[in-house]
């Protein structure tokens, strides 16, 4: 829940320390064997089609504070934030794990079976 009474602190938002990256990307991949063509149990347990019944998150907008967001096919309509380690709007993600976690949120249907949660075009102001 939100108090719209209490302002937000006067200033561009940003972290507390200087931050820096210290480490290199991470590359990601599958593991061997991987079967993409069907769902993960994850996506099954979920059953968000009978959660779609009721609501696709529409007049929602979910943010993502993590690694960054890489706009893709799947996510095609990301806003861009912030990124305080870059300096940048946060629209690129070294290593892939604030991609992940909007696609959770918000991935386009595909081939595999795999949709988001909130299933609607638009998402994820990052950083």
């Amino acid at each position: 829940m939100v108090d719209a009474t209490v302002d937000p602190p006067s200033g561009t938002p940003g972290p507390v320390q200087t931050m820096e990256q210290r480490g290199a990307c991470t590359v990601s991949g599958l593991l061997a064997g991987t079967d993409v063509s069907v769902p993960a149990p994850s996506q099954a347990v979920l059953n968000l089609p009978a959660a779609w019944q009721f609501s696709r998150g529409e007049g929602q907008l979910v943010a993502i504070l993590d690694t960054g967001v890489q706009p893709g096919p799947r996510l095609p309509n990301v806003d861009g934030g912030g990124d305080f380690v870059d300096s940048t709007d946060g629209l690129t993600d070294c290593d892939g794990h604030g991609t992940l976690v909007a696609g959770i949120v918000a991935g386009q249907p595909g081939a595999d079976g795999f949709a988001g949660s909130r299933r609607r075009r638009g998402c994820c102001p990052s950083g």
